[in-house]
């Protein structure tokens, strides 16, 4: 097909030729200027194509310019009559169309395509391999389709000859509106005939979809038959007026959705983030949906109709199909992620599950809390108000009613959380049931809920836990070990404890129970269990303790401390790690006394480590800054040379510390933490007036200063007399990067320590005003960012604000001219034979090789400024005695 193409157009002799070849190079030469791709002789081309223009145009400008939807017209090998030399090429399918990359321009940074009103289709069509890649643009690439009542892509891609798949890169979707899928509609068009699962595969990594609409379902994307992939990507403010206000999936094969957010997306029927529905009907491939170290904040399904409004946050009809095997029956696993502040006018605030077939639901290390179920529906005049749903504030898991023959719905929650969620009717926390009505051979659901922590939650009946008797038809088993429930009530105007309601297994053990419908001492075989009658588990506030999602750290003198499993043995019959994850070990003496025992709950009680330090501004305008925010990879810069990046806030003058456990807070002060400066050797002091303050709601401790850091290496040091509620010292050893360049995988992660207690933590960051591109040298190019940011409000520090107050200004650039010429890649650090102390040692080594030429750090070059001199000598007087663990 690429000879013909070729032939055709007059740039190879006929095939049939004994001297075949290309002939017109000019030609063939013009031909790629104007696709972008390189030429090779004789073989397939993979082209990669590059956008130069803006505007929405399926036909050529001009040699040498390529719109967005003119590089699909030649990847789909659609036949459209183009000008010129290029008229009528539809034989480009051997050229271009398989594993193909479309790129941008560094001169449309940050820039809009909007979508034109005056060609069909309005949307922008993909069928065929594709890269759409914005990842060399910090600004990305928005489409806007607003107003052209149209979806922004239909991405239908046919898997009869193989799995292909187009990729979406740091692209913002926007202003969608169409039937079905207002941003994104996709088909992976899955062979029926195929056994190995071939189907079309969509990607999208770091994109933004928000602001789309659809009269059907899949708000953002709708997506069936094929498989979707989904990481770094926000997904937010997206209506559908059915099912999938985010996100629909439908007729699926498989889904992976991870390091995702999904916000403040509705839907009008069920699944205000994501609606999952009928998974393929096929025996032959396995269909999961995986769903890991993601959001799921504020969404909402809200409905008029009391038979829809289910799963504010993730609505999962696991439906399947008669006679699946366990290999391929539809799973949904979610783990490491939060779901919260979702509402469900019916049923299942934070997530609603069903099925009528074989299915598997887990839910690991996840933290479900803030959601509601329900509404309250005034009556006519004279009648009471009614409640619709209501049930599974937190989670709604059930098994179809009256469903003949039916398989096994297993279910297992471990090492999760549920608070502050509310039902209306049953089941605050979690509730577990039947769906539909009638009597005969109904659904089997066995439940397994381990090491769980269910708190803080409200229903009139089933506070924390609400589980369907169990009876001959109605086959629900739920066995619950190793979990709190308690301090969950009737309502707010109600603080009537009320934990569990219905019926659990009665060999459920090791569990601390508050009081309510069923207690601890309804539960006589069960080994272990405790009542806690006064309804108080001793739990600290929901907060991020360490890991991906926040817990409740048990408090000095808690019941569920030591008080699990006394057989349990991490990695062997227990989780390796408690909700937390990595770092985090199941199983430890948390009371200090009697040896490791594992803690009731899904937190366990460890040493105290620094899980989190931020740096943030008083009076600035910009964001605190986090390393280690457990909601933001972009921001995670522990573990790396990045650690020494300078930090983006301006007028910095605080410093945050966030612990893995409570601490005695009278072994903590002001002057637990000093500061110090490595290039400068200054130590900034305290405000004189709230230097030093305790956040109850974030369990942070900060300490602020009495004016904004100036550029330089600060080194955090925070002694490990900081002790916590049971005695132990800080766990605080710390590793730092020797420069930004670092790539040691010896640099530490959070949590810091080395799993013994004592040691302290010494910590180093950068500050440096003026520093726009963030490469810890300040140059001409910080200039040009100040020149072309400046105005203002609401403005960064990459933007060019280094005070902090919003403006880029001359003030700003007054900062930079200041710091022009600092260069901060390297630490300022006199230790020069790498032992972690500042000593005499190191001042033999500076003797030594004084006036060196072309020294480098080992040799007593602290400054890094190519000589050994008086100057490194002061750096090495006045950091005598300071300790710091680094590495190359």
């Amino acid at each position: 097909m690429v000879n013909q193409f070729l032939e055709w157009m007059g740039l190879r002799q006929n095939a049939k030729s004994s001297k075949a070849k290309l002939c017109d190079s000019g030609k063939l030469s013009s031909l790629s200027n104007h696709f972008g791709f390189e030429v090779l002789e004789e073989r397939r081309v993979l082209a990669t194509l590059t956008v130069s223009l803006n505007s929405d145009e399926p036909f050529p400008v001009e040699d040498g310019e390529l719109t967005l939807r003119e590089a699909l017209v030649y990847v789909n090998g659609t036949s459209v009559p183009l000008a010129g030399e290029f008229a009528r090429i539809d034989e480009t399918v051997d050229l271009l169309g398989q594993n193909d990359k479309i790129e941008f321009a560094s001169s449309l940074n940050g820039g809009t395509i909007t979508l034109a009103k005056d060609f069909f289709p309005l949307q922008i069509n993909i069928s065929r391999d594709i890269t759409i890649d914005a990842s060399e643009l910090s600004g990305g690439i928005m489409i806007d389709a607003t107003g052209n009542n149209s979806g922004v892509f239909d991405i239908r891609l046919s898997s009869y000859y193989g799995s292909p798949e187009a990729t979406l890169k740091n692209l913002t979707i926007t202003g969608g509106n169409a039937g079905s899928g207002g941003g994104i509609n996709f088909d992976g068009t899955w062979n029926p005939s195929s056994t190995t699962g071939d189907a079309g595969i969509l990607t999208l990594d770091d994109c933004t979809i928000t602001g789309n609409t659809t009269s059907g379902s899949g708000g953002g994307i709708f997506a069936r038959r094929g498989v979707l992939n989904v990481t770094n990507t926000i997904i937010e403010n997206n209506h559908s007026y059915i099912d999938g206000g985010g996100v629909y999936l439908h007729d699926w094969l498989e889904a992976t959705i991870s390091k995702s957010k999904f916000i403040n997306n509705t839907a009008n029927f069920n699944g205000g983030g994501v609606a999952i529905k009928k998974p393929h009907t096929s025996s032959s491939v396995s269909q999961v949906i995986t769903i890991q170290e993601s959001e799921f904040l504020v969404n909402k399904a809200i409905s008029t109709s009391p038979f829809s409004g289910n799963g504010g946050g993730i609505y999962a009809d696991l439906a399947g199909f008669n006679g699946s095997t366990e290999s391929t029956q539809p799973k949904l696993e979610i783990i490491d992620s939060t779901i919260s502040g979702n509402e469900a006018s019916s049923n299942g605030g934070g997530i609603w599950t069903c099925t009528k077939y074989g299915a598997e639901f887990t839910l690991t290390n996840s933290t479900v809390s803030g959601n509601t179920a329900g509404t309250l529906q005034e009556g006519y005049p004279g009648y009471p108000a009614t409640i619709v749903g209501g049930h599974g504030g937190g989670v709604w898991i059930a098994v179809v009613k009256y469903q003949p023959d039916a398989d096994l719905f297993d279910v297992a929650l471990v090492n999760s959380t549920f608070s502050d969620n509310e039902a209306l009717s049953q089941g605050g926390g979690v509730w577990i049931g039947l769906s539909g009505i009638g009597t005969g051979d109904d659904g089997m659901l066995e439940a397994d809920l381990d090491f769980l922590t269910i708190a803080k939650n409200q229903s009139p009946e089933g506070g924390g836990l609400y589980s369907e008797p169990d009876n001959p038809l109605h086959r629900i088993t739920t066995t619950l070990n190793n979990s709190i429930v308690s301090s969950n009530v009737v309502s707010d105007l109600d603080s009537t404890a009320n934990n569990i309601a219905g019926s659990i297994e009665l060999d459920s053990s090791y569990n601390l129970i508050g009081p309510g419908q069923v207690t601890s001492s309804t539960l006589t075989s069960g080994a272990g269990n405790i009542d806690n009658s006064s309804n108080d588990p001793g739990l600290a506030p929901l907060a991020f303790n360490g890991g991906p999602t926040k817990t409740h750290a048990p408090l000095e003198g808690s019941l569920a401390i030591d008080a699990g499993d006394p057989s349990a043995i991490a990695g062997v019959n227990v989780p390796d790690f408690d909700q937390r994850g990595i770092g985090f070990t199941r199983v430890f003496d948390g009371d200090g006394v009697g040896g490791a025992q594992i803690d009731i709950g899904a937190h366990e009680v460890g040493l105290a480590r620094v899980v989190n330090v931020t740096i943030s501004g008083s009076e600035s305008d910009h964001d605190p800054f986090s390393f280690n925010d457990p909601n933001d990879d972009e921001n995670d810069f522990d573990g790396s040379g990045i650690q020494l990046r300078t930090v983006p806030v301006g007028g910095a003058d605080t410093v945050g510390i966030k612990f893995s456990e409570n601490l005695d807070q009278t072994t903590i002060d002001a002057a637990s933490l000093t500061l110090t400066g490595l290039m400068t050797h200054v130590e900034p002091t305290l405000a004189s007036s709230g230097g030093f303050t305790f956040d109850p709601d974030t369990q942070e401790f900060r300490w602020r200063f009495d004016a904004p850091l100036d550029a330089d290496q600060y080194v955090i040091a925070l002694t490990d007399a900081v002790m916590d509620d049971f005695g132990r010292q800080l766990d605080g050893e710390w590793i730092n990067p020797f420069s930004v360049l670092t790539t040691d995988s010896a640099v530490s992660t959070f949590p810091s320590g080395d799993g013994t207690a004592g040691g302290d933590f010494n910590f180093v960051f950068t500050i440096l005003p003026g520093d726009a591109n963030l490469d810890n040298d300040i140059g001409g190019s910080d200039f040009l960012v100040w020149l072309r940011n400046q105005g203002g409000p609401n403005h960064t520090f990459v933007q060019a604000d280094f005070d902090g107050d919003g403006d880029t200004d001359s003030a700003d650039n007054a900062l930079r001219s200041a710091n022009y010429g600092v260069n901060l890649m390297f630490l300022f650090y006199a230790d020069f034979d790498g032992n972690g102390i500042v000593d005499g040692e190191d001042l033999m080594i500076w003797d030594m090789n004084y006036d060196m030429d072309n020294p480098e750090h080992e040799h007593g070059d602290a400054n890094h400024d190519g000589a050994v001199n008086g100057a490194d000598y002061l750096h090495w007087s006045r950091q005598v005695g300071l300790e710091l663990a680094w590495v190359a």
